[in-house]
């Protein structure tokens, strides 16, 4: 786990050196008073500090870029970047004192759902709209101003159930974590598997767990067919690792937070053997590339990032500052209830010319305020190895 702490703690360098700040700091706190304030709380320091380390210097590089093409409705935006280490009761609190300081235009309230689930209702009450990987707030009418920068889970999770099917498995082993997002994976696939006439064992496991042995021996006391596991960042790897432990070589997938990492910070090839991952669109070498691509990726080494980590981390947040110019121009408003009918009347598509990486299209669904697309153009079932500009190359 050294590798991984050592690969955060030189994103997070890079990612402050992006933004003039010290590490124990908000990033570009101050500004003129027109300044459009995106306020972003994310887990910079812990156990996922690579992986967000990613996200932040995306964002950051999608910043810079629109502020360079006139900012949005002539507005420059002030980037907030706050480290609430993955903490809930830190994120509220230091959400609260932003809000004590002035408006927020648009805010990423965490990096994790469990964050989320704090911060949203506060910004909910005062009606501001927030996104961000927040698979476990995808109900529209319970949080009518949170989006959900991604595909919903079932969409993610079709997409491997689809896969299962057509390889005949019928006895399915899952391992999950027992948190917001875990619990939703496992009923996504508890759902989609009982429909297409499958069994499903499930396991779980606590976030603080650094040995999944216990959990692994139930699962494979049930002689299932095809073991999926779920995890963020070294969770991942410890997984793959006690896997490999006990022998248990049968077919296994990672879901869409295993192949949104960098698998060779977290484990080897060695606990790769009859293993693929489900990966985001843009985690996959084969998809087309845009001129979004190129920007990005000459952006984030002009300023000294290395990209170590999953492409999709960088690529859906530098398209979240694109994104919402688009909202807030097409909108021609600041009244929140104008800018929702706004967002989820936008349909973006990654063209050649498009500045869009992250997926092939940016539509977002009335009902889930997720990414609104099917599962063949969501995600890529992927062979594991080093990342090549934080690409995975595709199947053996």
């Amino acid at each position: 786990m050294v590798i991984q702490r050592a690969v955060g703690a030189a994103l997070l360098c890079a990612v402050l050196a992006m933004s003039g700040c010290a590490s124990s700091g908000t990033s570009d706190s101050s500004g003129d008073a027109d300044d459009f304030v995106l306020y972003a709380s994310m887990a910079l320091t812990g156990p996922i500090a690579g992986p967000v380390g990613a996200q932040a210097a995306g964002l950051k590089a999608g910043v810079s870029a629109v502020n360079k093409d006139g900012g949005i409705d002539g507005r420059q935006i002030r980037l907030v970047l706050n480290d609430d280490g993955g903490d809930p009761g830190r994120a509220t609190t230091l959400l609260q004192e932003q809000l004590d300081k002035g408006p927020i235009d648009l805010a990423i309230p965490g990096s994790i759902s469990n964050v989320a689930l704090a911060a949203v209702p506060i910004l909910t009450r005062e009606k501001i709209l927030s996104t961000g990987f927040h698979a476990a707030l995808q109900d529209a009418a319970k949080y009518p101003y949170e989006f959900n920068f991604s595909p919903p889970m079932p969409t993610q999770t079709q997409g491997l159930v689809d896969e299962i099917v057509a390889r005949g498995f019928k006895k399915v082993a899952l391992l999950h974590a027992n948190d917001a997002t875990g619990n939703l994976v496992a009923d996504s696939y508890e759902r989609q598997l009982a429909g297409a006439g499958l069994s499903l064992t499930t396991e779980g496991y606590a976030l603080a767990d650094v040995d999944m042995t216990a959990q692994l021996q139930a699962l494979q006391a049930k002689n299932p067919d095809v073991f999926i596991f779920q995890g963020f960042g070294p969770l991942a790897g410890y997984i793959l690792k006690d896997r490999t432990k006990l022998g248990w070589d049968i077919p296994t997938y990672g879901n869409t937070e295993v192949g949104s990492i960098d698998l060779t910070a977290v484990s080897s090839p060695a606990d790769w053997k009859n293993f693929q991952v489900l990966a985001m669109y843009s985690g996959s070498a084969a998809v087309p590339r845009t001129a979004g691509y190129t920007q990005m990726t000459d952006a984030l080494k002009e300023a000294g990032v290395t990209i170590n980590q999953a492409l999709p981390q960088y690529a859906a947040f530098w398209d979240i500052p694109h994104f919402v110019k688009r909202v807030w121009e097409s909108a021609d408003s600041k009244n929140p209830d104008a800018l929702v009918k706004a967002w989820l009347q936008l349909d973006e598509k990654a063209t050649p010319d498009s500045p869009f990486v992250f997926m092939s299209r940016l539509r977002f669904s009335p009902e889930s305020h997720s990414i609104d697309i099917s599962p063949e153009e969501a995600v890529r079932i992927l062979t594991p190895g080093p990342l090549v500009d934080g690409q995975m190359q595709g199947r053996p």
